[in-house]
């Protein structure tokens, strides 16, 4: 009663009208290395046949040209057409005889047409590949049609058929509901019925926020300054394409292969005037390659964080480490939930742990099957960076600061507890404490708040500086493991502190309202 599914991308050969699909680490010299080094299409078939599945589709991006063509006598171009067992479906790139593009990005034509249809649920099998077969038509001139052999038998969608998509939002409403239905904190159910205005339970929300209005006056949050739009949400990898898995989860920003010189280049501290304690640590400056992945375009955002925990019941006991005015002090009463001043959902989370934002990349990877994480300490720095070598990615002056990150600024001189005579940044950035994300300039790789609003949170152990780090970009995982790498500064920090290079650390159950976290991605 499954469903099983083939997919295969690269040069498929068509040898005396045999279809063969060579193996990723094929060394193919002539014609005879073809059958040794390849799967035969008529051996995929006759698994398929015996396995006795409902359903079988069969997806080939591989009637390319031939790239062996000239050792080769009898090569045909494209792959030939296949006789479809009973209840499969076979989807070719392109005519039989004929040859497909390979595309400009990290798919072919064919296969970026297929990932953008099949992302939309409730639609059919074969409306799917009709939409694909006009999206590949109409991006080739006309000159590569998609091709269909075989048929089946009852529906088949990706993701859900029917009237199961409908139900999901019913659900997600009645959840977020569940979490704020007696809450005596009129944001919490703002909040709902931001998300939800026209929610099964708006009618109630309204009446209740109206009630807590009148028994306890509040002093009203100003409304946060609206994020940038998202760009248009496509399914290429090319750098800067922005990627979004489900509705709560992170977006996600394709950042391009590269090298950098990571650490503090000579002179930066002295002339940045950095305390002595926080000297050193990113020093030996060192060549890092970075291979591509994806980094979160926001940091992790309350909103995002609370359909984790309600998800997953994570407990939130411990308290959080909150500035008193005189010194850090664990306050048992705090949590992600209150973390001593205003936030709402499009706030970044604070008061997480390190084993809080693992906790949380593992559910997104069991929520969407895909390899998320957290940033290494590499990878961080060289997508804050953004390809500048200035102490901060829009440069070396201080003094501008407030338009690209939420720093300890003017305003916080006369918020924060004991900060009168603090040294800060010499303009008002319009906010104490954190910021909604994207409430700032984005850097060159489209990031936003990779300096100031909270620390984030890193793969990679405490080293007390960079001697024996790794120059492939991968994690640090030797040195002090019971305390990780954290980024970026906070709201809290000096302006020596709030630069690219700098490196900080604390103990992995360890909360503080200044320190939240970003993920990444693999692909």
């Amino acid at each position: 009663g499954s469903v099983a599914l083939v997919f295969y991308a690269g040069h498929g050969l068509q040898i005396k009208g045999e279809n063969y699909l060579p193996a990723v680490d094929a060394d193919i010299s002539s014609e005879e290395d073809v059958p040794t080094q390849s799967l035969a299409m008529r051996q995929i078939m006759d698994v398929l046949e015996d396995a006795k599945t409902r359903l079988n589709l069969v997806f080939l991006d591989a009637c390319r040209n031939n790239p062996y063509a000239r050792s080769f006598r009898s090569a045909a171009d494209g792959l030939n057409r296949v006789n479809a067992p009973s209840g499969t479906l076979i989807s070719f790139a392109t005519r039989p005889g004929s040859v497909a593009a390979d595309g400009t990005g990290r798919n072919g034509l064919y296969t970026g047409a297929l990932l953008e249809q099949m992302n939309n649920p409730n639609q059919p099998i074969e409306q799917i590949l009709k939409k694909v077969v006009s999206q590949v038509k109409a991006g080739s001139n006309s000159q590569q049609e998609p091709w269909m052999e075989g048929s089946i038998e009852g529906e088949f969608c990706f993701g859900e058929c029917g009237k199961q998509v409908a139900q999901s939002g019913v659900s997600d409403d009645r959840v977020f509901w569940e979490s704020v239905k007696d809450s005596r904190d009129v944001n919490e159910v703002n909040a709902y019925l931001e998300q939800f205005p026209r929610g099964i339970f708006a009618g109630i929300a309204r009446a209740r926020v109206a009630a807590l209005n009148k028994a306890e006056p509040q002093v009203a949050m100003a409304r946060p300054p609206q994020a940038p739009a998202a760009a248009p949400l496509t399914k290429d990898m090319r750098p800067g394409s922005v990627h979004q898995d489900c509705a709560e989860c992170p977006e996600m920003v394709v950042i391009p292969a590269g090298r950098f010189v990571m650490g503090a280049p000579p002179g930066e501290e002295e002339r940045e005037k950095l305390p002595e304690n926080f000297r050193n640590r990113s020093q030996p400056q060192h060549d890092v390659k970075i291979s591509s992945f994806m980094a979160g375009r926001y940091e992790i955002t309350v909103g995002q964080y609370r359909a984790f925990a309600m998800a997953t019941n994570r407990s939130s006991n411990g308290g959080c480490f909150v500035w008193n005015g005189t010194e850090w002090k664990n306050d048992t009463s705090k949590d992600w939930r209150s973390t001593g001043f205003p936030q709402n959902d499009s706030h970044p989370v604070a008061c997480v742990s390190f084993d809080d934002a693992m906790a949380y990349v593992q559910w997104l990877q069991q929520k969407t099957g895909q390899s998320y994480r957290l940033l290494t300490e590499a990878e961080w720095e060289y997508a804050a960076r953004a390809e500048t070598r200035t102490a901060r990615y829009w440069g070396d002056d201080a003094n501008v600061s407030c338009a690209y990150a939420n720093v300890l600024d003017l305003k916080a001189k006369t918020t924060i507890p004991g900060a009168s005579n603090w040294a800060t940044f010499n303009c008002d950035d319009g906010f104490a404490y954190t910021a909604p994300v994207g409430s700032f300039k984005a850097n060159g790789l489209g990031l936003y708040d990779m300096l100031g609003n909270v620390w984030e949170w890193t793969q990679d152990c405490w080293n007390d500086n960079y001697a024996g780090a790794p120059t492939d970009g991968s994690a640090w995982t030797a040195g002090d493991c019971s305390r990780r790498v954290a980024r970026g500064g906070s709201w809290f920090n000096f302006p020596q502190i709030l630069r690219a290079a700098i490196r900080s650390r604390n103990s992995t159950a360890n909360r503080y309202n200044d320190f939240g976290f970003r993920v990444a991605r693999t692909f």
